[in-house]
């Protein structure tokens, strides 16, 4: 038997990038009116981790977003938002079988007709925005 590692099956639907200014300062705003015992250090760290894991402006938003609606101590760590992410799972077409081997003709039907192919994997339909 082959001693492989598996793919990454699950892919962030952000992708790479760099928080522009204009958003940055938005965003700490926003922060800054929703917990404003934070510490000044607390932003320059934070600005530093965005840059270290590739956040995007989208990313961000919704990372910021997400905190102010369900942050339940009084105030957030960093890792509250660096930790944010909307993932999709890709499927193998080995993972296909393998998922439905128990299921009925017209079941195995009904989940493929649920995904779209993208390369050598498929994912549900529409989780690509």
């Amino acid at each position: 038997m082959k001693n492989e590692q598996p793919e990454n099956r699950e892919i962030s639907l952000y992708g790479q990038g760099k928080v522009t200014s204009k958003c940055l300062a938005l965003n700490i705003v926003k922060l800054k009116q929703s917990f404003p015992k934070l510490p000044d250090g607390w932003y320059v760290v934070f600005e530093e981790m965005l840059d270290g894991e590739g956040f995007t402006d989208e990313r961000l938003n919704d990372a910021v977003r997400n905190l102010i609606k369900t942050c339940i101590y009084p105030e957030p760590t960093i890792a509250n938002i660096i930790g944010y992410d909307k993932k999709i799972k890709r499927y193998t077409h080995n993972d296909i079988l393998e998922t439905t081997k128990d299921y009925s003709v017209q079941q195995r039907g009904i989940f493929w007709d649920s995904l779209e192919k993208h390369g050598k994997f498929w994912i549900k339909k529409g989780e690509l925005k």
